[in-house]
């Protein structure tokens, strides 16, 4: 997969279903080799999490397992960004293992705001859509470049 960029990855197991158009399961592969993340070609008791963009059959079976996280490729996309391995998000989750849920429960409120970390303004706005299914009215003055649903 060519040359390693760091070890960010080291010693965990992927398995990558797909991706989305512009980070594709090709793309997200070569990135986790590069930094030091071995590739399963189906789920084993080693795999860490389980990467998809899209709800096809292999992700609902696998999800139906229930024995791992399938987590967005967002995710590995915010680590590569961030240059560490961060932890899983709510936002970011297609299934939750019960640990994970469990830990979610006590560091986030029902509609994924973290207890105790600063959120920045795209998290606020990502927040009241969650809670009202829309912007509410008074974010439109607070922050118009939020004025709009997407």
């Amino acid at each position: 997969f060519g040359k390693s960029v760091s070890k960010m990855f080291s010693g965990l197991e992927f398995y990558v279903v797909n991706g989305p158009s512009e980070f594709s399961k090709a793309d997200i592969e070569r990135e986790i080799a590069a930094h030091v993340g071995s590739l399963a070609q189906s789920p084993t008791d080693q795999t860490f999490c389980v990467l998809a963009d899209r709800l096809v059959a292999r992700v609902r079976s696998v999800i139906s397992m229930s024995c791992y996280d399938v987590v967005l490729a967002s995710w590995l996309r915010a680590c590569l960004d961030a240059k560490k391995l961060l932890p899983f998000l709510p936002g970011h989750m297609l299934h939750s293992l019960q640990a994970t849920a469990e830990k979610f429960a006590q560091e986030f409120d029902e509609f994924g705001d973290n207890f105790t970390e600063h959120i920045t303004d795209e998290q606020l706005h990502a927040t009241f859509q969650t809670i009202a299914g829309k912007v509410p009215y008074w974010l439109h003055a607070v922050f118009p470049s939020h004025g709009q649903d997407p």
